[in-house]
């Protein structure tokens, strides 16, 4: 049996061959690459023979799948699959193992970080600062006491509610799986947006999740509304968010997640507005995370081979 971690998975290599040894107790090769590969043709030459592949977030297409004739289990380090042609692994017959959470907290956390940011204008006052400026006037606005929404209510939805709940917040949430949770009160999409002074979106990328938050729903959502996304770049149109931002509709906005991953062209449409504060796909990023999905990884692979 041939697992080969296609990308680095920002923990050093021999901490991977010892938490593969925790998990695995059969024998395997363990081949680790500790870098991304450049193009389709250098990732599929790396796993042509593997059984196992262990990547992150490059897509792995429909050539790819048939590609790796060996192919048996992707073990996703990463929540969300949308970057993997799932039914071209229907096709072959592989399997598909995900970590679901891992990052709940550090992309929670990040939330609040891009709220603060937009609600308090730290990165301009930071350069003003520095440039021996004072904050000109300018009066920002608490979390605490507002209408706070969720949309999409798993892993980090939750611990959003939690959060927002510390700071006295009115929580509200839409999620498409009913349920009832402790001091949130559910509302389906269109009177969440017209309810809360905040939105923040967090729940995959899927076919009806594309295109979500588009001009007509920007337009539901209260004058000097906040909007956060540390969910998925294309559930948000963001040409709607950034006019709704430049004309005033929206107080501003954090942004996390594009339509691609970083880098981001310079001309984005996003980049232009003021009050929108962006950041280059960071949510998921920290060493508590990492070590998570490690674990997670290799417990999925262990599982697989029993």
């Amino acid at each position: 049996m041939k697992i080969v971690v296609a990308e680095a998975l920002g923990v050093a290599k021999k901490h991977i061959e010892e938490v593969c040894k925790e998990y695995v107790k059969d024998p395997v090769e363990l081949v680790i690459y500790e870098d991304r590969a450049a193009t389709k043709e250098e990732l599929l030459a790396r796993c042509a023979d593997a059984d196992i592949v262990v990547e992150v977030n490059q897509p792995l297409d429909r050539d790819f799948i048939m590609g790796c004739k060996n192919l048996k289990l992707i073990a996703v380090a990463f929540a969300g699959i949308d970057h993997i042609d799932t039914e071209a692994c229907k096709e072959a017959g592989v399997k598909i193992a995900n970590c679901p959470g891992y990052s709940a907290s550090a992309v929670a956390e990040l939330v609040f970080g891009l709220l603060t940011a937009v609600k308090r204008n730290l990165i301009a006052f930071d350069a003003e600062t520095r440039a021996g400026g004072t904050r000109g006037g300018f009066v920002g606005t608490e979390i605490g006491g507002k209408n706070f929404g969720i949309v999409g209510f798993g892993h980090v939805g939750k611990l959003v509610a939690k959060i927002a709940h510390a700071y006295g917040c009115n929580v509200f949430a839409c999620t498409r799986t009913p349920q009832e949770y402790e001091g949130v009160t559910f509302l389906p999409l269109e009177e969440l947006l017209k309810t809360c002074d905040i939105v923040s979106l967090n729940l995959p990328l899927t076919a009806e999740s594309r295109g979500m938050i588009g001009e007509e729903q920007i337009a539901m959502m209260k004058d000097g509304a906040i909007l956060i996304n540390t969910a998925r770049g294309p559930i948000v149109d963001s040409f709607a968010l950034a006019k709704a931002v430049d004309r005033g509709k929206l107080a501003g906005a954090g942004v996390d997640v594009f339509e691609t991953e970083p880098p981001i062209d310079d001309g984005h449409v996003l980049f232009g507005a003021d009050r929108i504060v962006v950041a280059p796909h960071i949510g998921f990023a920290t060493e508590e995370a990492f070590e998570n999905r490690l674990h997670m990884s290799f417990k999925n692979i262990a599982d697989f081979m029993a």
